[in-house]
């Protein structure tokens, strides 16, 4: 019944009871509201308003018999997404800090870019690389977007959300910086020649070219350089272990900022739409086997498939090596898009009549 929904909903005595008084008056005691009537009570309250897309999309995903107007219930799910005090008690409950939820509340608006107070799978991809530099297989993807996805709209809004994150941060976050640490120790013990605990410069130069920092411009030289300067302002002395991990941390914040930028300028460059791009995905997923990324072996197998012919090795490793921009032997996300590029050129090449 109504009193079980309204218990479900996690709100105190006292809010349903605030809440309530809103309402009524607001409804003028006909038991329902519209959306005047929700501008209404938000101007009553004296808080911030959402903006009309929000309230809109709002208001249409909670009016579920689609009547233009919202009973009691429905008017209780709209305010438990847009009241900013629900926001803040939700991120009290799953134990953020307020600069967490500030900074969970920002990453939420950047990736809403209609401004509906809601995302999608696509876009929440993208929030849990920018936030977290974790990239998920699309069935991990779908699965924790549908477990958190309450109303099954195929959209999250913003609590939605912010449960998500709290699961995901304390389950995969975990497991990925424990990874990150046992890989930095290998490198500090493989490079820590003397086994002093501390790199002299020597040591610290073979680390740095192991982890693929070869500036070849002098921006390149001068973003390195800001960055050695950054840590060492942070962690002032010797380059022990702890110095050594937040200039790790640094260096891949500053390639996974670069990776969704170059991912972005080139989905623009082919104009590829949110959906082109999540199938795209699901391709170089499936060929990374090793979810390190794409060896030759997979690269020749994607131009066998795109061209419809065998390639001969020659050519395979040629364009490996071209599309492979770090020399790390695995070509990433954003280097298989430049593959694909390259691969629809060439059929291009081939498919343009021949000129008079």
């Amino acid at each position: 019944g109504e009193q079980a929904t309204i218990e479900a909903l996690d709100l105190s005595p006292t809010q349903v009871i605030d809440y309530r008084n809103f309402f009524e008056e607001a409804s003028e005691g006909s038991g329902y509201i519209d959306h005047k009537g929700l501008v209404k009570v938000f101007k009553m309250m004296g808080k911030g308003m959402p903006s009309r897309k929000q309230m809109t999309a709002t208001f249409n995903q909670s009016d579920e018999d689609s009547s233009g107007q919202l009973d009691f219930v429905e008017y209780l799910k709209v305010m438990q997404r847009l009241d900013p005090e629900q926001v803040q008690k939700a991120c009290s409950r799953l134990g953020f800090t307020h600069n967490e939820m500030e900074e969970f509340i920002a990453a939420f608006s950047k990736f809403d870019v209609d401004g509906s107070g809601t995302i999608q799978e696509p876009e929440l991809h993208r929030m849990l690389v920018d936030m977290f530099g974790v990239h998920l297989h699309s069935k991990e993807l779908r699965s924790l977007f549908s477990t958190f996805d309450d109303d099954g709209s195929g959209e999250l809004d913003l609590l939605e959300t912010l449960k998500l994150i709290h699961k995901f941060r304390s389950s995969t976050v975990s497991k990925k910086l424990e990874e990150d640490l046992k890989m930095c120790k290998h490198l500090f013990a493989k490079h820590d020649k003397d086994g002093s605990g501390v790199l002299d410069k020597r040591e610290l130069q073979g680390i740095m070219l192991d982890i693929g920092m070869r500036p070849k411009t002098r921006e390149e030289q001068a973003e390195w350089q800001k960055i050695l300067q950054g840590v060492d302002l942070e962690f002032p002395g010797p380059w022990n272990f702890a110095k050594f991990m937040r200039f790790h941390d640094m260096v891949k914040h500053k390639r996974e900022s670069e990776a969704i930028e170059a991912e972005e300028r080139l989905c623009s460059e082919m104009e590829l739409s949110a959906e082109d791009l999540e199938e795209l995905r699901q391709t170089f997923q499936m060929y990374d086997r090793s979810n390190r990324g794409l060896d030759v072996h997979a690269v020749r197998e994607i131009v066998r498939v795109s061209q419809k012919k065998e390639p001969s090795v020659e050519h395979t490793q040629a364009l490996f090596n071209k599309i492979d921009t770090d020399a790390s032997g695995y070509i990433d996300f954003v280097e298989f898009l430049h593959l694909c590029q390259d691969l629809i050129k060439q059929e291009h090449k081939t498919t343009a009549p021949n000129s008079p």
